[in-house]
């Protein structure tokens, strides 16, 4: 990119893989209530902040990276994984 142009970009990215964020993807593969609830424990034992991600703190970040206030922060991507790709 040349100096003095007025373009941005980043993005996020979840971990590795799908990522470990709460929607309804594991029910909608025809998982029964019980495999979704078993993976979504074992996802958050190994997640560092011992939680699922949620699509809103996707969004969250997206708003912030977007927002004129954010102008100076640039070519980054965020990983949006809990801490699992330090883990």
């Amino acid at each position: 990119m040349r100096r003095g142009a007025r373009r941005r970009w980043s993005s996020t990215r979840p971990s590795r893989g799908a990522g470990p964020t709460e929607t309804d993807v594991l029910a909608a593969a025809g998982l029964s209530e019980d495999a979704v609830a078993a993976v979504r424990t074992q996802e958050r034992e190994r997640i560092p902040t011992g939680r699922l991600g949620r699509p809103s703190d996707v969004a969250d970040w997206i708003l912030r990276i977007a927002d004129p206030r954010g102008a100076h922060i640039t070519g980054q991507i965020l990983t949006t994984d809990g801490g699992l790709e330090l883990a």
